[in-house]
């Protein structure tokens, strides 16, 4: 898989000197076309698709137990 991230990024870097694209314009295209996915309908999609499973604390609830656990050992 990196060789062909290798190869596409070596042919991208060639048509963009031969084109005579800076890198920075190469960068500002492409964050142009990632604007449309920057809004609050991913947001929206996102919620949507988790509103009917039920929130699980289990993780967090057990991280903070061991941060709290911890600092009450540094403090004795």
């Amino acid at each position: 898989m990196e060789k062909a991230n290798a190869d596409s990024d070596a042919i991208a870097d060639r048509a963009e000197r031969q084109l005579g694209i800076s890198n920075s314009e190469r960068f500002a295209r492409q964050a142009s076309m990632a604007d449309p996915l920057d809004d609050n309908t991913t947001t929206a999609a996102i919620d949507d698709a988790i509103a009917d499973h039920p929130a699980d604390h289990t993780f967090t609830d057990a991280a903070a137990f061991a941060l709290v656990r911890k600092d009450s050992q540094r403090a004795i």
